[in-house]
């Protein structure tokens, strides 16, 4: 299994207790279920969702439920992130930020066997990453801003069953503000960096390699299919999301 999942099945795990994660998320989602309703939840990825009423709202709308398990530590894997060298956050920032850990959530890999899709779990870091944003400058949060609206207007594309998720768009620009010496976001516009940060999405979708922040050995556009990337990668090729220099 890659770095960023738990064991899976194996024989030198015979006497090891294994959570079938299919079957914890489907248990949440029915104690999630409105009591005395027939609302059923789906499913996409390792969330549930169904439709609540939130006043004062009077018509239903989604949320997105991720059962997950919180671990107090950051795994080995993801150890280099903690002291690669960075323009951002300084290293009080990150030093905090290691104390609250990650957490484990259900989605394997695509390229799991039936056995797999059901026993191997994620490492995902919401809460770093909150604590991280929350480290931003008031022009660092505008490029971001403008560019998850531009990735809803021109990216947020479909083939089949799967989807272009922000996601990718969050992770490059996390890189972004890694990489970037800070004189360069005193310097530089708004929009100008809004384009850097499509750029480097572009070379990503070129390569077909996007890192993942924290366990850059993961590869987050893997399993994505091909005519997917393809298109998305049309899409700033043409420019029709903005136009670069």
């Amino acid at each position: 299994t890659s770095p960023d999942h738990s064991p899976s099945d194996d024989s030198s795990h015979s006497d090891d207790i294994f959570l079938n994660g299919e079957y914890i998320k489907k248990q949440f989602a029915s104690i999630h279920q409105k009591e005395g309703t027939d609302d059923q939840p789906g499913y996409h990825g390792p969330a549930f969702y169904s439709g609540v009423f939130t006043y004062p709202l009077s018509r239903p709308h989604t949320t997105d439920n991720v059962p997950c398990m919180q671990l107090d530590a950051i795994p080995d894997a993801a150890q280099p992130w903690i002291t690669r060298s960075r323009h951002w956050p300084n290293e009080a920032v990150i030093q905090e930020a290691v104390t609250l850990g990650c957490q484990l959530v259900h989605k394997p890999p695509k390229s799991s066997d039936i056995i797999d899709q059901e026993l191997e779990w994620r490492y995902s870091f919401p809460k770093i990453e909150n604590f991280l944003s929350d480290h931003r400058t008031e022009k660092q949060q505008l490029v971001y801003f403008i560019s998850k609206l531009l990735y809803y207007q021109h990216l947020k594309v479909e083939h089949g069953d799967s989807e272009f998720g922000s996601y990718c768009l969050k992770t490059c620009f996390m890189w972004l503000l890694e990489q970037t010496p800070v004189e360069r976001w005193v310097e530089e516009d708004v929009l100008a960096m809004v384009a850097e940060l499509f750029k480097r999405l572009q070379r990503s979708l070129n390569d077909g390699h996007l890192p993942m922040y924290f366990i850059p050995s993961v590869n987050l556009i893997e399993d994505y299919p091909r005519e997917l990337l393809a298109q998305v990668h049309g899409r700033l090729e043409v420019g029709s999301v903005m136009k670069f220099d």
